[in-house]
């Protein structure tokens, strides 16, 4: 837990530390798994999503989009409806991230496994 702990904190102290707080993180991962699955997330839909108050999850929307993590653009049958995705670079972060979330797991759980009578 300790491991845990120390991930933790140098992801909180990290340039990115603001982006994997909640509803922020919520919203990169629903965007990975729409992107994933070849479809399209409207702006309220996302903010709908993330559980959170529709002030503070458009306010958290707009630090991704500045931090160059998600962009938007406008639905290709429906005109009218905004929808977002991940760019790139926020595409990259939430793998990176993820894939060392799976590793540190995985290493716990083969040590419980170790560890049991």
């Amino acid at each position: 837990m300790k491991l845990l702990l120390r991930l933790r904190a140098r992801r909180r102290n990290s340039s990115v530390g603001s982006f994997l707080e909640w509803p922020a993180w919520d919203m990169l991962l629903d965007l990975a798994t729409v992107t994933a699955e070849g479809k399209h997330v409207s702006v309220s839909a996302i903010c709908i999503s993330s559980g959170a108050p529709q002030s503070t999850a458009l306010r958290k929307l707009a630090a991704l989009e500045a931090a160059g993590l998600v962009r938007r653009y406008l639905h290709g049958h429906d005109r009218r409806r905004v929808c977002l995705a991940l760019t790139e670079k926020g595409s990259g972060l939430v793998n990176e991230l993820v894939a060392e979330d799976l590793h540190f797991f995985s290493a716990l759980t083969q040590g419980q496994r170790r560890l049991a009578p």
